[in-house]
């Protein structure tokens, strides 16, 4: 009888698929592959995208300083003869003139190394 019974018991064994299963595999490590690829691509236009921005905007400020100093030293330079000028006819008082030699020496002095520092900096992103 166990003869019997052995004979019925069918032994069922799992059907491995190995090599569909390694093609899978293998696409999806491409898949990976090819997507981590991309992110690096990515990673890397966006860093030069940020340096030409970067580089963009220290030239930009860099211009807007310079601009800035020289219009306000051409201001001075052209303001204060004609506020001595109107002083003198209005007042005839010579103690009002503002001296342009030492209105232009503090400014130079208060403002100049700013503008050295700026354009330091701007010349220092174009070495890098």
């Amino acid at each position: 009888m166990a003869e019997k019974r052995s004979k019925q018991i069918k032994t069922y064994a799992p059907t491995v698929r190995v090599a569909p299963l390694k093609q899978e595999v293998a696409a999806e490590e491409h898949t990976k592959a090819s997507a981590l690829s991309q992110q690096d691509d990515l990673t890397d236009k966006f860093r030069e995208t940020l340096q030409q921005e970067d580089s963009s905007t220290r030239q930009q400020i860099a211009r807007l300083f310079v601009g800035i100093y020289f219009g306000l030293l051409a201001l001075l330079l052209i303001g204060i003869p004609i506020y001595n000028i109107v002083v003198i006819r209005i007042t005839q008082n010579e103690s009002l003139i503002i001296k342009l030699t030492d209105i232009v020496q503090t400014y130079s002095a208060v403002v100049g190394p700013t503008l050295g520092f700026v354009i330091a900096y701007y010349f220092k992103s174009k070495s890098d």
